[in-house]
């Protein structure tokens, strides 16, 4: 996530280092289930948790799940 979020300034919240941790983390989960070796959809994987990232919203395994869900069905992000 440290690296999406470098590389688009315009998303850039504030982040405590525990919520990037968690975030990176989330990253790292969702590319090794899929598999992903492509950098495009490491992208668009990152891009979708944050779009599903609330402070004191979802879960880690809910944004794991729902992140996981959309990449499969190769939903648009919303």
């Amino acid at each position: 996530m440290r690296k999406y979020l470098s590389l688009h300034p315009e998303q850039q919240r504030s982040f405590s280092p525990e919520e990037l941790d968690m975030l990176d983390a989330l990253v790292t989960r969702v590319v090794d289930i899929l598999g992903i070796i492509d950098e495009g959809e490491r992208t668009d994987a990152a891009a979708r948790i944050l779009a599903l990232y609330t402070p004191g919203g979802r879960t880690f395994e809910e944004i794991l799940e729902i992140a996981v869900r959309l990449h499969q069905q190769r939903s648009p992000l919303r």
